[in-house]
């Protein structure tokens, strides 16, 4: 994961790719549950992926990218 923003109600994702790819976002509030799991499609190269996060409570998230059952990003952010 390139880049992480909190935009509000939306988290801003810059991803790059090597090759087109389906990828499954999940977000986990601090204590392990699950909040919001997504499916976004990567195409080559960069790729701009906006989620919607306006159904959480202020808190800490993990946030995490897998591809594959492989986990290749995480990373943490708060709502205030």
């Amino acid at each position: 994961m390139d880049k992480i923003d909190s935009l509000g109600h939306y988290l801003d994702l810059q991803l790059h790719a090597e090759q087109y790819q389906l990828i499954n976002i999940k977000i986990y509030n601090i204590i392990g549950e699950k909040k919001l799991s997504i499916w976004e499609e990567l195409n080559e190269g960069e790729n701009n992926v906006v989620v919607d996060i306006s159904t959480l409570i202020k808190g800490t998230y993990r946030l995490t990218i897998s591809y594959l059952n492989d986990r290749f990003a995480e990373d943490r952010f708060t709502l205030y």
